[in-house]
């Protein structure tokens, strides 16, 4: 984790009408590997994964993007467009097809996982895998904090009670993340890293209303899962108290077609610093995967 974060990297682009924060990094070695997108979770940013050395081990083999969810982090949405998963999966949608990264791998960490999975569902011609890390993808079974502040869906209500809640949140960030870090210690400058760019009240409200939106998206794709034909790779800490593997992993393993499930013993919620090499494995997996079955030729049934 850099100490200064005064510099943004990576670029400002525009896409539709929002403007998006991505950082884009070459294959160093030329393969027919499809590009892989990381997609960080609630309270996240980019730096979440250039922060680790999970981006230098995947551009040994591969191009890779990392993006700032819609009003998350950098990115920025208009004023009278809310930063719901819905508004955020067409934008990451027109993202991949502007920037010919389609079909890509889509490596989702925690609410970065409902998001992989929404876009796999809408747009699987733009989804070349799936790599999700303790994911979030079963409704209702969301963080307290998010419970409390649904009082935020009342319009007349949200400016009044939106700065004491930001307020509770950046007191309560060090308890809250050590808990999702835990086994493993919080890292250095971690919870400066927290206020400086993720706790900023624009990207605060916008993270929020993406976790509310959450459980209604959802439900409304949970549906769509059995038919959801795409390599799957789901990596989940088995001392994850946040997203745990029995209440998340394991059901969303249980409905998918095509999925392998991995449990890292004595991990917590934070994986992309914690486990860096085991995700980069199962990303290069994914993605090899992924282009055996798009070069494969197609058989058909022979005729009766």
């Amino acid at each position: 984790m850099p100490a200064s974060f005064e510099h943004i990297p990576g670029e400002l682009v525009k896409v539709q009408n929002a403007t998006l924060h991505v950082v884009e990094r070459s294959a160093r070695t030329a393969t027919h590997l499809p590009p892989s997108v990381l997609i960080h979770g609630k309270f996240g940013s980019v730096h979440d994964f250039l922060g680790t050395s999970l981006v230098d081990l995947l551009t040994s083999q591969q191009k890779v993007l990392i993006v700032d969810r819609p009003g998350c982090g950098y990115s920025r949405l208009p004023a009278d467009t809310p930063a719901t998963l819905a508004t955020q999966v067409e934008l990451l949608a027109a993202l991949l097809a502007q920037r010919n990264l389609e079909p890509a791998v889509l490596v989702g960490h925690s609410l970065g996982a409902s998001l992989a999975l929404a876009l796999a569902v809408a747009y699987p011609e733009r989804v070349a895998g799936l790599v999700l890390l303790a994911p979030y993808a079963i409704p209702g079974d969301g963080p307290a904090h998010a419970r409390v502040a649904r009082i935020l869906q009342i319009p007349i209500l949200e400016a009044a009670f939106m700065p004491l809640v930001w307020g509770l949140i950046r007191l309560a960030v060090t308890p809250m993340f050590t808990a999702a870090f835990k086994p493993d210690p919080l890292p250095t400058h971690y919870i400066r890293y927290l206020r400086d760019v993720v706790l900023r009240p624009e990207p605060f409200r916008a993270d929020l209303q993406s976790v509310l939106s959450a459980d209604r998206l959802l439900r409304h794709i949970y549906p769509a899962f059995p038919d959801l034909d795409k390599p799957v790779v789901i990596m989940t800490g088995t001392a994850d108290r946040t997203a745990s593997a029995e209440r998340q992993g394991y059901p969303l393993a249980a409905v998918l077609p095509r999925v392998m499930m991995i449990d890292i013993p004595d991990a917590g919620h934070m994986l992309p610093y914690t486990v860096a090499p085991n995700i980069a494995g199962a990303v290069l997996a994914t993605a090899a995967a992924a282009d055996l079955l798009a070069r494969a030729p197609h058989t058909h049934a022979p005729h009766a």
